[in-house]
């Protein structure tokens, strides 16, 4: 018999410890669980050598989740509690943390409104317009984690109003919590209660009534797809990826310069980044940072030759420094893209994974990166003179726009440095073969 008091949740947030504690009362299991903690915001390291944390630590290797449920301080069960419902590639931020979870044989549940409105579009109507639904890759990348690693990922739907919003709950309107978080109550009694017993002894479970359900509802999902092809995700071959390295402004040639010469002025900052782009310092296959070699066989010699024995995935970041979504995106396209239908860890794959990232650099003093930052804080400042101001007007005189205002901001993010051990670093470390810098390229843990 499972007793619901030998359960321990520990919440990533101090509002997530007050949802989970509010929900005792429409839930019997949660009621009885006294054992609710907030996770400190200590490192990775920390948490690991700390006697209370130390067997939470795994779950958080990539990412801190939102939930953790333990039962006799073995994980049972992750959640991701989000009303926000992204559009485009946003919905994959939290990718990485379903990874891992599935990685140590535990479920993984997603709760978040499948399609909603955008609220910016509700500022200027009241009429609702059609709902955006999140990206179909998300439920694509749970069929397969949930495949390869023979336990639940899955999604759950948030309600939404007649607007097409997230329906809200009052923490203490129990009736409210019923309405909108009923459904995710309902699945992670089942899991816990019927099955904590079958996730720690490693039995797939997955042919349970109530989780298949959820699952065939995944599939409908997954299979009608939303995506178009993406300018960011490229297949080349290994070659490509030399001559990137060698050349970064070759990729204007791969993607095409309309790229960012359409759509919002801040992709513009990453061009600028890329006709900047100089790699000096590449990570060999040993493990030491060394000076960029003069030719592309020279570069090649210095990596993992087997680079050169399957195709490559080429993933393109416009992104400032920062986790989300980057990781997030990263981690997915490795699972549906690179990773093999059988791939348990990261080196079963069918091609290799490259992120380019050039608004990041590896030296944070580098003369470039400041040369840059001063350039972007000059344009904010509206000075004609600054290239980047240049490239925006060239822009909108090709749009036919006028020229009132860059929308953007300037910090040392904008053109961020390279620190081992945040967030995204652990995650690109992880996911990619090789990560591409304005100025050095890195090594995916993996492969030293």
């Amino acid at each position: 018999m499972i007793d619901p008091e030998s359960f321990e949740i520990w919440c990533d947030k101090p509002s997530d410890r007050e949802l989970v504690i509010a929900l005792g009362a429409m839930s019997a299991f949660f009621a009885k669980i006294k054992a609710v903690h907030t996770l400190p915001t200590r490192s990775v390291e920390r948490l690991r050598t700390d006697p209370e944390t130390r067997h939470v630590a795994p779950l958080i290797e990539y990412d801190r989740p939102d939930l953790m449920i333990f039962y006799q301080k073995q994980p049972i069960l992750v959640v991701e509690i989000t009303e926000h419902g992204y559009t485009g590639d946003n919905p994959l931020q939290r990718f990485a943390r379903a990874v891992r979870s599935a990685e140590l044989g535990v479920p993984f549940v997603h709760f978040t409104p499948f399609a909603r409105t955008r609220l910016d579009e509700l500022l200027y109507s009241d009429i609702p317009t059609s709902a955006r639904k999140v990206s179909s890759r998300l439920f694509e990348g749970f069929l397969k984690l949930s495949r390869i690693y023979r336990v639940p990922v899955i999604g759950v739907n948030w309600p939404v109003n007649e607007r097409g919003t997230p329906l809200k709950a009052d923490l203490n309107n129990s009736d409210q919590l019923e309405q909108v978080f009923g459904e995710l109550i309902k699945l992670i009694e089942r899991i816990c209660l019927e099955h904590s017993e079958d996730i720690i002894s490693k039995t797939d479970f997955r042919d349970d009534p109530e989780i298949q359900t959820h699952i065939q509802i995944n599939q409908r999902l997954a299979a009608a797809s939303n995506v178009l092809e993406s300018q960011i995700r490229l297949s080349v071959d290994y070659g490509e990826v030399t001559n990137l390295i060698h050349q970064p402004s070759h990729f204007l040639n791969l993607i095409g310069e309309n790229y960012f010469k359409k759509g919002k002025d801040h992709k513009l900052i990453a061009y600028h980044a890329i006709q900047k782009s100089h790699v000096e310092w590449l990570e060999s296959k040993h493990g030491e940072m060394i000076a960029l070699p003069e030719e592309p066989k020279a570069i090649q010699a210095a990596l993992p030759s087997e680079f050169a024995h399957k195709p490559w995935v080429i993933l393109y970041s416009g992104y400032e420094w920062r986790g989300e979504p980057n990781g997030g995106i990263a981690a997915n396209t490795e699972i549906l893209l690179c990773r093999a239908e059988s791939g348990r860890t990261i080196r079963d794959k069918d091609c290799f994974l490259a992120v380019l990232w050039p608004r990041v650099f590896w030296n944070p003093k580098s003369a470039r990166r400041a040369s840059l930052l001063s350039d972007l804080r000059a344009t904010v400042a509206d000075d004609k003179t600054a290239e980047l101001y240049q490239l925006i007007a060239n822009k909108r005189v090709a749009q036919q726009q006028p020229m009132t205002g860059t929308y953007l901001f300037a910090s040392s993010k904008s053109i961020g440095a390279w620190r081992e051990g945040s967030t995204i670093t652990r995650v690109y470390r992880t996911f990619c073969d090789l990560v591409i810098l304005n100025d050095a390229v890195l090594l995916g843990n993996h492969w030293y």
